[in-house]
């Protein structure tokens, strides 16, 4: 059986530095070249659950998540979210420790809706996927590390139809029999 992971999982992994409201964006693809708050915002938010609250309210406008700062380097971003009402409500984007981007997503009151895709860390396509109400629905796809189909999938309301998969090489793999990429 296939399971389907909700971009927030992404958000959740790894250590966090500091978590910061970006109040200069709107919704849309955030401008990066532009500053996406400081790390001394970070307390100014009290988390319920995973509801960030600012002065009692819920939180809309983008929070950014920074990965474990490593001596001598810069802060780097590990997620961007754009929240509305203290839930995913927009666009999510989240990065490797590398620099280069891991998943992109959208959000409708916390769920996903459209299009997801994520990326290994050496710039690789990883999963592309679409969400229909919080459920997979279409094709999902999946590749190796060196840019080969791994698995094609159909999927009607969160439940898959197909399946195919395939070895590294491209040869099919017949169903029962698996491979790590």
């Amino acid at each position: 059986m296939i399971k389907a992971l909700p971009l927030c999982l992404f958000l959740l992994a790894g250590p966090v530095f500091s978590i910061s409201p970006v109040n200069s964006f709107r919704t849309g693809v955030p401008p990066l070249n532009r500053s996406m708050g400081d790390a001394s915002e970070a307390d100014t938010f009290q988390w319920v659950g995973l509801v960030p609250l600012k002065d009692g309210i819920p939180h809309t406008g983008w929070i950014k998540v920074n990965h474990e700062a490593v001596e001598g380097e810069l802060e780097k971003v590990k997620a961007l979210t754009f929240y509305q009402r203290g839930v995913p409500g927009g666009p999510s984007y989240t990065w490797h420790p590398n620099g280069k981007i891991k998943a992109v997503g959208q959000f409708v009151e916390g769920v996903p809706t459209g299009a997801f895709w994520t990326a290994h860390d050496n710039g690789e396509i990883a999963s592309r996927s679409f969400y229909r109400g919080g459920l997979l629905h279409g094709e999902a796809t999946a590749y190796y590390r060196n840019g080969a189909l791994y698995l094609e999938s159909r999927f009607e309301g969160g439940k898959p139809v197909s399946q195919s998969f395939w070895s590294k090489t491209g040869s099919p793999i017949f169903p029962g029999h698996s491979e790590a990429h």
